[in-house]
């Protein structure tokens, strides 16, 4: 699956998903750092890449301002919660995959 990982994303659920074989790129990859929420957005669509992020902002372009996405995850997870959260976010990408 391609990703596109906020700059607010843990390095350890980056390594894991790339460990998993999805290809991730990170805003910071981009150069990417300081651009607006929508812009993370539109670059995210046009490389036809999910979007994931704990920045709670990204709902409010997608509902109330009608934002074309392939999808946006939210992480609201702590690091303790983390190992748990892997695994269903691992599947959840397995399911996403199948219905591509």
């Amino acid at each position: 699956m391609l990703i596109l990982a906020g700059q607010d994303v843990y390095k350890l659920t980056i390594d894991k998903l790339r460990e998993w074989g999805h290809n991730v790129v990170t805003v910071k990859e981009l150069g990417m750092e300081r651009a607006s929420d929508e812009e993370l957005l539109e670059a995210a669509s046009e490389a036809n890449r999910l979007l994931i992020t704990r920045d709670k902002g990204f709902g409010a372009l997608i509902f109330l301002k009608e934002k074309i996405s392939i999808g946006i995850v939210l992480l609201g997870v702590r690091l303790k919660q983390l190992k748990k959260f892997t695994i269903n976010f691992r599947n959840l990408c397995r399911n996403m995959e199948k219905m591509n």
